[in-house]
């Protein structure tokens, strides 16, 4: 069978247009996205309580989430819309930053560790001095 230049050509762009389509596909440039991750305050303060908060991106389910925030580990649970949330707390002595190291672990089997640099605000707190007999 001889076939007309033309519609070889076009059949091969069309063949080749396909194949780069399924490759797109299979490639899934989400696959290796980050969840949403925040906290609330933006800055906690030195000694205080902060929330934070992990939201999965569409498609990507999370099973799991393990992570530390100044050296002591998270606890999350889902709230009413799926979100991921977690208490966590600023230790005294703290006045730059605190990191936190996060590991997410999907239902497809995979795992993302990110780490984040928390800012602090500096605690102020008014101190009393007391004045005690020597012998104490």
């Amino acid at each position: 069978v001889i076939y007309p230049t033309s519609i070889l050509v076009l059949t091969m762009g069309t063949l080749v247009g396909i194949s780069e389509s399924l490759l797109a596909q299979d490639q899934l440039p989400d696959a290796e996205a980050t969840p949403i991750v925040s906290w609330v305050p933006e800055s906690p303060g030195e000694g205080e309580l902060f929330v934070v908060r992990v939201t999965e991106l569409q498609g990507d389910p999370i099973v799991r989430i393990t992570a530390r925030a100044g050296e002591e580990p998270l606890h999350f649970a889902r709230d009413v819309q799926g979100t991921f949330e977690s208490l966590a707390a600023v230790p005294l002595g703290v006045q730059s930053e605190i990191v936190m190291d996060l590991t997410v672990m999907y239902a497809n089997g995979r795992e993302k560790e990110t780490e984040y640099a928390i800012p602090i605000t500096p605690g102020v707190y008014s101190h009393r001095e007391l004045d005690v007999a020597p012998r104490f």
